[in-house]
């Protein structure tokens, strides 16, 4: 789903794949499986695991960074 203007549409929303309330919402409340399902078990996904475990906000962060880019 793109909400920008035709013109600028191959720039800014070529990575809007994924992008969905439902993964931002996983992203927020249970980042690592927001990541597994985005990019599998790689080092993104063992990041989150680590800063999930260390705190609700900084795995939140992560993982919600990961969704959108």
């Amino acid at each position: 789903m793109c909400w920008c203007s035709p013109c600028c549409c191959s720039r800014w929303c070529a990575n809007t794949e994924g992008i969905t309330p439902a993964n931002v919402l996983l992203a927020i409340f249970v980042p690592p499986l927001a990541i597994y399902r985005k990019k599998g078990v790689t080092t993104h996904f063992w990041i989150s695991l680590l800063l999930t475990t260390s705190g609700l906000a900084p795995g939140s962060i992560h993982g919600v960074w990961i969704i959108c880019n």
